[in-house]
């Protein structure tokens, strides 16, 4: 049963936002900043819930007469304090844009009254936005005849910047308070770094910057060459992952159209995406040797299968433009078998396999990754939410900060290496009590939509010597093997397993499927291909 919120839960929340960010970050804050964290304490209820409410509304600029709340006792009153404090402005200068966003179609008609009123609301914007693209001023001069005005929480920037220190993000907000407190997700008990994720304001306003710049160039406000202008004054700083992103990102759009900007955006980057980008626009460009060159590279830094692969297609791309023959992967090659079934009412494949493998004697889960990566989770739940530093950073997360990282096994291998001998030596009905409790919480791993059933044959079925195996392996990378396990997961009344990865008319497996294939039936697991194709 859903719970019900408490009339200030929004003020509650908000509240413990400001205590977690005080606690942590004040010596962040200037004299004047923190200033406003004590005119806060000494406000009213009213006055603090007015605040509140206009801050988590989604646009900036509210209408008065859309704001109304039944928990504040008077309104006026407080929007009037608020102003003295100058934390309001009243009257605000809007451009037309702004006030399209908050006006109804009655009102835009009043700002041309030869247009007709049968044109729809997006119509009549277009219209008169050519008009009044360049103006900017009061309501009152917009439409004089309104009777409500327009309330801008001044201090936003401000409020901004204390949400992301708490979240340690510019992306999430106070709907995390939200979700938890009506029941509908629980976050793993963790405790929080005791170094705190901001090391100093240089490093708020740089992670605040680049989050703003990527929405404006994405937008459009902003050109390709003052983008990457920007990204490049963060080399030299803490944020240069980010920012080399950026520049992927930036040119992999220059790509098509621009191949040597594409090469001057990514000058300097060092990661494997922009290795492999760089090698396109090398090869664009018919520069065979440098792309040879840089090939040698990126094979060196080969790790995963997926990786391997795009090395290849490269390299043949080089070897097709000097008229060489190219290499022939000879992918791993599975098991597999054909089957004709009757189409059901079923809208998924998979279900209709499930259904033919109930026939053969075999009960099946439809588990794609969602299988693997819980017994990841169950077996390594105390490396996760352990105790290291700079892993957690507020209330909210679904897992530490490395998490998909290498990284991630480095500084935790001796939690890890008696996490697993745990589990290898855990009963059966042991992990499964864990496996339901950890399906409670909001996490990265155990999956929610995993049937205890399914969980509970995979350990009874499976050794546990060929589970750490496969743990193992994820562990390597966790970001990159998460995916590509097969689709089902089968168990007969004999206790026997297996894998079954479902294609239907027309699909093809995948790298990542393939390399997943081969390493389940490597040690000694039973991993199949099932092609289907339907009786006419």
């Amino acid at each position: 049963m859903q719970a019900e919120l408490a009339p200030y839960y929004y003020l509650d929340h908000f509240q413990a936002m400001l205590d977690g960010v005080q606690a942590r970050y004040l010596n962040l804050f200037s004299e004047i900043e923190q200033a406003w964290f004590s005119t806060w304490r000494q406000l009213d209820r009213d006055t603090k819930c007015a605040a509140v409410r206009l801050w988590m509304r989604t646009r900036p600029i509210v209408r008065s007469d859309k704001f109304d709340y039944a928990e504040i006792a008077d309104l006026e009153i407080a929007l009037t304090r608020l102003t003295k404090l100058g934390w309001l402005k009243d009257t605000p200068e809007i451009d037309f844009h702004t006030l399209a966003a908050l006006a109804s179609k009655a009102e835009l008609l009043t700002l041309d009254t030869g247009l007709s009123n049968k044109l729809r609301k997006v119509e009549l914007i277009q219209i008169l936005s050519e008009q009044y693209c360049d103006i900017s001023q009061p309501l009152s001069q917009w439409l004089p005849d309104a009777n409500f005005v327009l309330l801008k929480l001044n201090h936003q920037d401000f409020l901004r910047r204390v949400q992301t220190l708490f979240f340690a993000s510019p992306y999430q907000d106070l709907s995390n308070f939200v979700t938890e407190a009506l029941g509908l997700t629980r976050y793993p008990p963790y405790p929080l770094s005791a170094t705190p994720y901001y090391a100093n304001r240089e490093s708020l306003e740089a992670h605040l910057h680049l989050a703003a710049l990527s929405l404006e160039w994405r937008n459009q406000h902003i050109d390709d060459e003052e983008y990457q202008l920007e990204l490049r004054r963060y080399f030299n700083t803490e944020q240069r992952a980010r920012a080399e992103r950026g520049l992927c990102q930036l040119a992999s759009r220059q790509m098509r159209d621009d191949p040597n900007s594409a090469q001057l955006s990514l000058e300097g980057c060092s990661g494997f995406e922009a290795r492999t980008l760089r090698i396109q626009c090398l090869l664009a460009t018919d520069h065979i040797q440098m792309a040879a060159s840089e090939l040698d590279k990126l094979k060196a830094r080969c790790q995963t299968a997926h990786q391997h692969d795009q090395w290849r297609k490269l390299n043949n791309r080089r070897l097709k433009a000097l008229g060489e023959p190219q290499i022939r992967a000879q992918p791993y090659k599975p098991p597999s078998r054909a089957i004709t079934l009757d189409k059901t009412d079923q809208q998924r494949v998979e279900q209709d396999v499930i259904g033919w493998l109930a026939a053969e004697g075999w009960q099946g889960y439809w588990v794609e990754s969602r299988l693997l990566n819980s017994i990841y989770g169950v077996a390594l739940w105390p490396a996760i939410y352990a105790d290291v530093d700079r892993a957690f950073d507020h209330p909210f997360q679904i897992g530490p900060r490395d998490g998909f990282s290498r990284s991630f096994q480095t500084k935790r291998q001796a939690i890890i290496d008696a996490a697993l001998t745990e589990f290898c030596h855990a009963s059966n009905a042991k992990l499964v009590k864990l496996f339901e409790q950890y399906q409670q919480f909001n996490n990265a791993w155990v999956n929610g939509y995993l049937e205890p059933a399914c969980f509970e044959a995979a350990i009874a079925s499976i050794d546990r010597r060929r589970w750490r195996t496969l743990i193992e392996r994820l562990l390597l990378d966790p970001r990159a093997f998460r995916s590509g396990m097969p689709d089902l997961f089968a168990v007969s009344d004999a206790g026997q397993s297996r894998f079954i990865e479902v294609k239907g008319p027309g699909d093809q497996l995948q790298v990542h499927q393939r390399a997943w294939l081969e390493q389940l039936n490597a040690i000694g697991l039973s991993a199949e291909v099932i092609n289907v194709k339907y009786r006419m």
